[in-house]
C-alpha cells in the first residue's frame, strides 16, 4: 500500500537539480523536503521524463502504480528503517533504490574488477569470493561483464548472497550476457537486484560512475582485483576511499597493463590483498568500526568512540593503557564506553577490553 512518504521520496528521487540542496536536510519528512523545495512545481529530470510524466509528483504517481501493478519490484527509501545503514552515511545516498530479491544485506564486500580478466584474476576472484561468503560476507558487483560477473557467480555457486547493483532501471537486464546471473539473484532468496533509476530507464555512461558510490557505499570494504589505466573500477575504488572505507588491491605482474590501474592505488594508498587470513581479520574489524559509526549517535558529537575502535582493532588492550594513548579524559572514557558495551561493540574482562 502506498504512503505519503513513499510517494514523496520517489518524486524527490526523481526531481531535477535537487541534490545539492538535499544535503543536511534529510532530517526532514520527504514530505516536509518535497514541499521546501518547490512542491508540485518539481520537474522531472529530463532522461527520466522521457519516459515518465514532466512533473516529478506526476512521475512518482506512475512509478508507484507501475510497482503495484507488477508485484516483484520492491521500493526502499531513505526514510525506511530498512534502508542500509552503510549507504545511509554516504555523501549523496540515494534517496529511493528499488530491488528484486530480497532487501540489501548489510554485511557485505565489493568485490569489482575490469570487464575483461586475465585467467589469474577469475581465480583469484573466486578464492576470494568464497572465504568472504564463508565468513558471512555477501559479495556486491556491478552486474559488469568480467570480474563483477565472476563475483556475483561465484557467491551463487558456494551458497552466498550477492547484490547487484544496476545503472539502469531494475527491469532491464543488462549486460544480456549476465541473463542468466540476474534470475538466480531473483530466484536465490537471499540475495538483491538493486537500482537508483525506476523501471524502464536505460543506462548512459553517467549512470555507470553514479551506480559505483552504491557499490562502494554499501560495503564495510571495496576489493579490486584487477584494474587497467581506464578501468571504471578506479571510480568505485576511489568512492570508496572517500566514504572511508578501506580498498584492498590484488596486484600484478610488475609489467602487465592489466593492473596499471591497481598498481596506481596501491601508490595512492590502498592495500596490498596478499593473505586471505589477514583480509578476513581486516574485514571483521572494518565492518565493526564502520556499524560502530552508524549505529552509535554520540559518534557524531565526539569521536572518543572511534579512537577507542580504531587502538582496538585487532588485540586487546587494558583500560588505563587506552585512555593514555588515546588522550581521552577518564570520564569521558568511561561515559563512551558505556555505550559501546550497550551497542554490543567491545566486550569487557576485568580492566581488558576487546572488540565486542
Amino acid at each position: 500500500m502506498m504512503s505519503n512518504n513513499d510517494l514523496y521520496a520517489v518524486a524527490l528521487s526523481v526531481a531535477s537539480g535537487i541534490s545539492g540542496a538535499l544535503r543536511g536536510k534529510m532530517e526532514l519528512s520527504p514530505v516536509e523536503l518535497f514541499e521546501m523545495l518547490g512542491g508540485a512545481s518539481l520537474p522531472t529530470q529530463p532522461f527520466i521524463a522521457a519516459n515518465y510524466p514532466s512533473t516529478a509528483i506526476d512521475a512518482a504517481k506512475a512509478i508507484m502504480e507501475k510497482l503495484e501493478r507488477t508485484k516483484s519490484i520492491h521500493l526502499l527509501h531513505y526514510w525506511n528503517d530498512a534502508y542500509p545503514e552503510l549507504l545511509r552515511q554516504i555523501n549523496n545516498p540515494p534517496v529511493a533504490l528499488y530491488y528484486r530479491g530480497q532487501s540489501p544485506p548489510e554485511r557485505s564486500v565489493a568485490v569489482v574488477g575490469t570487464r575483461k580478466p586475465s585467467e589469474y584474476s577469475r581465480n583469484v576472484t573466486r578464492i576470494i569470493v568464497e572465504n568472504l561468503v564463508r565468513a558471512g560476507f555477501a559479495i556486491t558487483s556491478g552486474m559488469a561483464r568480467g570480474i563483477d560477473g565472476e563475483a556475483h557467480a561465484g557467491a551463487l555457486a558456494c551458497g552466498g548472497s550477492t547484490i547487484g547493483v544496476l545503472a539502469n532501471g531494475i527491469d532491464i537486464v543488462y549486460p544480456s550476457t549476465n541473463r542468466d546471473i540476474y534470475h538466480k539473484i531473483i530466484e536465490n532468496g537471499s540475495s538483491s537486484l538493486l537500482s537508483e533509476y525506476p523501471p524502464e530507464i536505460y543506462s548512459g555512461r553517467w549512470t555507470f560512475v553514479r551506480r559505483n558510490r552504491i557499490i562502494s557505499g554499501l560495503s564495510a570494504a571495496t576489493i579490486v582485483i584487477q584494474a587497467g589505466v581506464k578501468s571504471g573500477t578506479l571510480i568505485t575504488a576511489r568512492y570508496a576511499a572517500e566514504q572511508g572505507r578501506d580498498v584492498f588491491v590484488c596486484p600484478g605482474g610488475a609489467l602487465d597493463e592489466g593492473f596499471t590501474g591497481s598498481h596506481r592505488l596501491i601508490d595512492e594508498g590502498a592495500r596490498i590483498l596478499y593473505d586471505v587470513d589477514a583480509l578476513m581479520e581486516s574485514l571483521t574489524n572494518e565492518l565493526q568500526l564502520n556499524l560502530f559509526r552508524v549505529g552509535a549517535d554520540f559518534v557524531s558529537d565526539s569521536d572518543s568512540g572511534s579512537k577507542i575502535m580504531r587502538y582496538l582493532s585487532g588485540k586487546s588492550a587494558d583500560i588505563d593503557t587506552i585512555i593514555r594513548e588515546c588522550g581521552i579524559p577518564a570520564h569521558e572514557f568511561q561515559e563512551t564506553l558505556v555505550l559501546l558495551e550497550m551497542e554490543g561493540l567491545v566486550r569487557r574482562k576485568g580492566n581488558i577490553l576487546s572488540v565486542g
